[in-house]
């Protein structure tokens, strides 16, 4: 199975490298799990009174190349 990166950009911190990765059967299946993990993050942030606007998880294959972008929903609740 293909290793894929999750990659967290926050706003007004530096981007937070995901150097293990995890293995999914395919994109598709790596999108829904960072789909999932931006939405706790989003959730946790709304909580601190943090902005969620620019919020967005980056999926990286082994090579490192950016293979999608996830982005926190605005209107989390």
């Amino acid at each position: 199975m293909p290793r894929y990166f999750f990659h967290i950009n926050q706003p007004g911190s530096a981007l937070i490298r995901d150097d293990e990765g995890q293995e999914f059967k395919d994109l598709t299946s790596a999108q829904q799990e960072a789909m999932a993990s931006v939405n706790d993050l989003a959730r946790e942030a709304i909580k601190c009174g943090d902005s969620v606007k620019d919020l967005l998880i980056e999926i990286s294959d082994e090579t490192g190349a950016v293979l999608a972008s996830v982005h926190a929903p605005e209107n989390l609740h």
